[in-house]
């Protein structure tokens, strides 16, 4: 029976002796025998009385079955210590959004679009997904960077080539990208900045641009790792070696 207990991690209260069965007074087991009374696993040994537990009696493998089977089907397993973890650290993800926010607005220099504050209980990652579309008055790179807690990070960046002197669609494209940091447990404010970007540097820069129908979702990741981040837009282009 105790090797069948041990492949849950539980909390067992301690109970005092002299509960559901009077003949587990003087088990070092009680504890665990009473938190499986109490929570419907077993009803005791010597029904209809049942105010027996024989706690040195073998466990048939019919017995091991409904006892597996209780734990199961009543959802008493409280996973609140899983392999040394409390259960903040392996919380449900957590998800902060901003979803398709008109802009509606030129703006000359680095802005930030959107924002948003995310409250996590343990170390881990955040998966940040955004986009806008940029349309921008002069001939230029532009494109957006990731802020978390005030820090750009480096990359990915999106990005595309602008001309205002042909007819090519290139003066209105579509941003998106994906990428993940690290964060450790508290409150991170994420945003999404844009503007005009330094060909040698990729640092967001002044320059007038209207940007619009912009979206950022953040997802939390418990114990997460930071994987490869991906760039896109509507019409593509690369700033590496410039």
């Amino acid at each position: 029976m105790v090797a069948v207990l041990a492949l849950f991690v539980v909390p067992v209260a301690a109970i005092a002796a002299g509960g559901t069965f009077t003949d587990d007074d003087t088990s070092v087991f009680e504890g665990d025998i009473e938190w499986m009374a109490a929570n419907g696993i077993t009803a005791g040994c010597n029904p209809p009385t049942n105010d027996h537990y024989c706690p040195d009696d073998a466990v048939t493998r019919g017995q091991m079955a409904a006892f597996m089977k209780r734990l199961a089907t009543k959802k008493v397993v409280d996973a609140d210590k899983v392999d040394g973890k409390h259960a903040s650290d392996i919380a449900p993800i957590a998800v902060a959004q901003v979803d398709e926010t008109l802009g509606g607005s030129t703006v000359a220099g680095p802005t930030t679009i959107n924002s948003v504050s995310i409250t996590v209980p343990s170390n881990g990652v955040v998966l940040i997904t955004g986009s806008a579309y940029i349309n921008a008055n002069t001939d230029n790179y532009f494109g957006i960077k990731v802020v978390v807690d005030a820090t750009e990070i480096a990359q990915p960046v999106a990005f595309d080539a602008f001309s205002t002197t042909d007819d090519d669609d290139d003066e209105t494209e579509w941003m998106s990208y994906t990428t993940a940091v690290a964060v450790t447990p508290g409150t991170h404010i994420i945003s999404q900045n844009a503007g005009q970007m330094n060909a040698g540097t990729a640092e967001l820069e002044a320059g007038s641009f209207f940007y619009n129908s912009n979206s950022m979702t953040v997802t939390f990741i418990p114990g997460g790792t930071v994987s490869a981040s991906t760039v896109g837009t509507s019409g593509g282009g690369s700033m590496t070696g410039e």
